[in-house]
């Protein structure tokens, strides 16, 4: 099929040339500067931005939405197994999750090239071609530095030829290669490679540093340092670095999307409708949440800033419910980032607190925090915004009534009785923002951005489950069960909560989501179990859910259907609100990107609280 069609003689094996010379150019700047630092980080979080990008927004939507159910499971068991694998097998065979990762691949490669060689119009191949060039380059640094780890050289520039002979075989079959490749157990097979190819990418070994001995330090000590005491990176950093190859990794994304998009419009509708929905989601999303993530970041520096000085009010005195009331109100203007409220619960019950009010505030906390219930506004409806704020104060006095009487108090450590120092009022409001923009922006922006991330992937999945055929009765503890592995973080949850509405969920089942996912989570479990026993962790699990699912019925009962319109794509122009929100969160984002690198902000949500 070379040269066919209006394609012309030459601009067909062009394009075929670009999309496999992209291929080796991966390899080429690995090899270039591997022992140089600086470069070695930029081209770190230059593949895990794109890689990941383009295997979260491309080759996993597009199997789930061809796969059906059969891709949903595959793709889970992409990114469990390996796991799974490494942790039961220490001396297991790593050729598995290599082959996998490389069939796929070399499947969607062909599958890719099938498309390009079967496009007829100059222009639509073009844009096409330029979006696989464009996303064949990260997945050539990250396919051989990955082989290059694991195997040698040699190996790793084997598997660059396979992959560039599958786009050869792939463009010469046309579509042929296309009808086979590109069916149901081809999606498959893409779906499960996707889940593998994301667990590669966000695994904490980073697959770019292929001798330990010239590794760069800090990307091997970046899991244990949870405090950013310098939020300024200095530009000869490798976080500034690494920042640098993540911005141009975004670039590579939103360019191989966009040319894809338009690509594929004259080639494959389902493609094209894919490809759409999925930027229209994205798109909506972010004009929803940014006047209320910008807005819940300045408040949250206010509040700092107006209880800053003082010291906090006593949790030992009065009853039992007193001191959880008192736990659940201390969790709202603590200043503290979610990553810290697990050292602070631990120093709170050192401090002889009563298990109560510190149970409270360890479930209040994360659930309650301005972003989660401000994001919940726009895209949930002021109803059942009140009624996860009211279901969130119920989760966490019911934990504590039910099982802090269970739980023993320390004896209280004497307390100093130290002023604290008196601050003029711009110390405190300079202090406040640095500690909304800079500290709680750090933690909590890699959430919001995964819960995005996720409720846009999520409307396939959800859309082949068919929920409207499950009765609300069953949803709502369906839905509290499911939360609790698949933690979020509760402001990025709340999109996910959309999304469900929108797909069939109930608005019970979605608050029962939220509420069990915001205080149930492994960090928490483990914590419990090691100060308090595995019964009282238990406990608290069963609780919380319980509750959880008490108020998704009584959600469901009361009929709280007033939401927010939802079309799935934006309309009219956007407002000067949004566009000072989406540049200021923009900025702030840059500025959070060089701060952490992509990889520590990564991190933030692989390991969601920290406990060490």
């Amino acid at each position: 099929m070379l040269g066919k069609g209006s394609l012309g003689m030459f601009h067909a094996p062009l394009l075929l040339s670009a999309s496999v010379a992209a291929f080796l150019v991966g390899p080429a700047l690995h090899q270039a500067g591997r022992r140089v630092v600086a470069w070695r980080t930029a081209l770190d979080g230059f593949a895990l931005v794109a890689v990941g990008g383009l295997a979260a927004l491309h080759l996993l939507p597009e199997a789930l939405l061809h796969g059906g159910l059969v891709a949903v499971v595959l793709a889970l068991l992409g990114a469990i197994l390996p796991t799974l694998w490494e942790r039961g097998a220490s001396h297991a065979p790593n050729w598995l999750g290599l082959s996998v990762v490389l069939g796929g691949l070399a499947m969607h490669a062909a599958i890719e090239s099938a498309a390009l060689g079967a496009i007829v119009s100059e222009d639509h191949a073009t844009s096409l071609g330029v979006a696989i060039a464009s996303h064949r380059l990260p997945v050539g640094l990250m396919v051989f530095a990955l082989v290059q780890s694991h195997k040698s050289t040699r190996a790793a520039y084997g598997a660059i030829a396979l992959l560039a002979v599958s786009t050869i075989v792939g463009f010469a079959s046309g579509e042929a290669a296309n009808q086979i490749l590109g069916g149901r157990a081809g999606m498959w097979f893409q779906a499960l490679a996707a889940g593998s190819l994301l667990h590669v990418v966000f695994a904490h070994h980073d697959p770019m540093c292929c001798d330990e001995e010239h590794a760069p330090e800090t990307l091997h000590e970046h899991d244990h340092d949870h405090q950013h005491k310098q939020p300024d990176a200095p530009a000869s950093s490798p976080t500034f670095w690494s920042a640098i190859g993540g911005l141009f990794g975004l670039a590579t994304v939103i360019s191989a999307l966009h040319a894809g998009h338009a690509g594929h419009a004259g080639h494959a509708q389902g493609a094209t409708s894919q490809h759409g929905h999925l930027t229209d989601t994205l798109l909506l999303l972010a004009v929803e949440c940014a006047p209320a993530l910008l807005l819940a970041y300045l408040l949250a520096g206010l509040v700092c800033a107006a209880t800053m000085p003082g010291r906090p009010p006593s949790l030992r005195d009065g009853s039992s419910f007193a001191q959880t009331i008192r736990g659940v109100l201390y969790s709202l203007p603590n200043r503290i980032t979610p990553n810290a409220v697990v050292p602070q619960y631990e120093a709170l019950l050192g401090r002889g607190v009563p298990a109560s009010a510190a149970l409270a505030f360890l479930l209040a906390a994360p659930a309650l925090g301005f972003d989660a219930l401000l994001l919940s506004l726009p895209l949930l409806g002021l109803e059942l915004t009140v009624a996860r704020l009211l279901g969130a104060v119920a989760v966490a006095v019911m934990v504590a009534m039910l099982v802090g009487r269970r739980v023993e108090t320390a004896s209280p450590t004497p307390d100093n009785g130290a002023d604290p120092a008196v601050r003029s009022l711009g110390e405190r409001l300079r202090a406040g923002m640095r500690y909304a923009l800079i500290d709680l922006f750090d933690h909590t922006m890699p959430w919001v951005v995964a819960g995005v991330l996720v409720a846009t992937v999520a409307q396939p999945i959800l859309a082949h489950v068919g929920w409207t055929n499950v009765q609300p009765l069953l949803q709502v503890p369906l839905l509290a069960i499911l939360a609790i592995p698949l933690y979020v973080g509760a402001s990025g949850a709340t999109p996910v909560a959309l999304i469900a509405i929108h797909q069939g969920v109930s608005p019970g089942a979605a608050i029962a989501f939220l509420l069990a996912g915001a205080a149930t989570n492994r960090s928490t479990f483990e914590l419990l179990s090691r100060l308090h026993g595995r019964s009282i962790a238990m406990l608290t699990g069963i609780t919380v859910v319980g509750v959880a699912i008490a108020t998704g019925w009584l959600i469901d009962g009361a009929a709280l259907y007033n939401l927010p319109a939802w079309h799935g794509h934006h309309h009219g122009p956007v407002t000067p609100i949004v566009w000072f929100s989406l540049l200021a969160l923009g900025l702030l984002g840059l500025g959070s990107l060089f701060r952490q690198g992509p990889r520590r902000a990564l991190h933030q949500v692989t390991t969601p609280i920290h406990t060490d």
